[in-house]
């Protein structure tokens, strides 16, 4: 299933660029199946975990930044 065309309807064409919600429904599920506890230890594995790149589609060279921060956490609830 093709979720790509649904998620597009939803964001606007202005703007910056999102990260692609398919990612960041395949990120929730890497984190609850190896028990990362926090975004940033996510990111820190996602720097030298090959299967992780390819689970979520990016080039095995790509740069993640380490210092992502959820909207909740930038609002400090």
């Amino acid at each position: 299933m093709e979720l790509e065309p649904e998620f597009d309807a939803m964001y606007a064409t202005a703007g910056r660029q999102s990260v692609p919600p398919e990612q960041l429904l395949k990120a929730t599920v890497l984190m609850a199946l190896y028990s990362i506890r926090s975004e940033r230890q996510f990111c820190e594995r996602l720097r030298y975990d090959l299967l992780f790149k390819y689970f979520l589609d990016l080039n095995m060279d790509a740069w993640v930044s380490t210092t992502a921060r959820s909207p909740r956490m930038a609002s400090g609830s």
